[in-house]
């Protein structure tokens, strides 16, 4: 059981100014994770600002990086939570709230 705190994941984004911050139990949804925690940023500098940020802080590792020059969604598996940080455009064309969200 990884002793990572989803709260404390989530108040490093606030800090670190991310937005619309979803915070989404899915571990009756899938084996993958508990945790996904989903955060929107104003710029590709922030966003590799925060990911380097919770690599260095909680550990994990860099899953996903969009092959675009700049990245519009990076993936952080901090084992039972993943931390996706995307976006306005990319939160909105990947949907991943629907997508995690539906009733079981």
């Amino acid at each position: 059981m990884n002793t990572l705190n989803v709260n404390d994941i989530k108040e490093q984004l606030e800090s670190l100014k991310a937005q619309s911050i979803v915070v989404l139990q899915v571990s009756k949804k899938t084996i993958i994770c508990d945790y996904m925690v989903l955060a929107t940023v104003n710029s590709h500098r922030q966003m590799k600002f925060i990911a380097n940020s919770l690599l260095r802080d909680f550990g994990g590792k860099r899953q996903y990086t969009d092959n675009s020059a700049d990245e519009d969604w990076v993936l952080i598996d901090l084992g039972d939570i993943m931390v996706h940080i995307m976006t306005p455009e990319a939160r909105i064309d990947i949907d991943l709230e629907s997508l995690w969200s539906t009733s079981e």
